[in-house]
């Protein structure tokens, strides 16, 4: 698979000529900006890595934050505007069928445009934004993997509006709660009320891994909105999310997303 790179002013685009993907925006919108209506040809997913973006389509205006990704289907006419400002990955596909059949399985389960929302889709929208500059071959296996993730999750059904999994905001909430200091299972299966077994087996259902890997995607997160929204030192940061120290914490952050803290918020600054 090929790679190509085009640098904008505060943007960069990676094209891709592995099927299904057309390319990968990269955009950090300033507050104010929009775009009158319009439609695409192929199916598109924008995903808000951090601030907001109002997405109107159909008559409706539909509020995306941190995390929450719109799958835009061919033909669909819809308009954008932020007014705070916020970062965006942006997935075109092509427009036609591939070898993989990954646009006919969208077809066939995502016709429709939807507004979606995956824990797991929080580490991997950071991952993409850091490793998207990367060409090297490795880079790209990286790139189309989480990318092929992403599609494959996108397909998935999503809970009926106003019914959200009250065992998934009851774990997220007991998660978050205890984010100064790492839970015991024990504390944990006590706060849920069922066994280590079933509280585990749950989790993998829900989010796709174990309760320890959900408790540091969500101290990976909050990490990662403390290192862009505040002056606080690293070590603060690092001690109020659990970690022994500034090195504990470096060295959890490097592993998880290739780069120091203290880089990350150069970077983002």
């Amino acid at each position: 698979m090929e790679a190509w790179l085009q640098e904008l002013e505060g943007h960069y685009v990676v094209g891709l000529t592995g099927e299904p993907y057309r390319e990968v925006a990269f955009y950090a919108r300033p507050p104010g900006w929009e775009m009158e209506a319009h439609l695409h040809e192929w199916y598109q997913l924008i995903f808000v890595a951090d601030g907001s973006l109002e997405l109107t389509t159909g008559g409706r205006r539909h509020l995306l934050g941190r995390g929450q990704c719109a799958l835009i289907p061919p033909g669909c006419i819809h308009a954008l505007r932020t007014p705070a400002g916020y970062r965006q990955i942006g997935i075109n596909l092509r427009a036609c069928r591939d070898a993989r059949g990954i646009v006919e399985m969208l077809d066939a389960h995502a016709r429709t445009f939807a507004i979606l929302e995956r824990p797991q889709w929080h580490e991997a929208g950071e991952l993409l934004w850091q490793e998207g500059r990367a060409l090297s071959p490795r880079s790209r296996l990286q790139l189309v993997h989480t990318l092929d993730g992403l599609l494959l999750s996108a397909t998935e059904p999503e809970p009926a509006p106003g019914r959200a999994d009250p065992f998934q905001q009851a774990l997220v909430a007991a998660l978050r709660a205890r984010l100064a200091a790492p839970p015991a299972l024990e504390e944990l299966c006590a706060a849920m009320r069922m066994s280590g077994a079933h509280l585990e087996r749950r989790c993998r259902q829900c989010f796709g891994c174990g309760v320890i890997a959900l408790f540091n995607r969500i101290r990976l997160d909050e990490a990662c909105l403390l290192l862009r929204t505040s002056t606080d030192p690293v070590e603060t940061i690092g001690r109020r999310l659990g970690f022994y120290d500034a090195a504990h914490f470096s060295r959890f952050f490097k592993r998880k997303l290739g780069l120091s803290p203290l880089h990350y918020r150069k970077r983002r600054s």
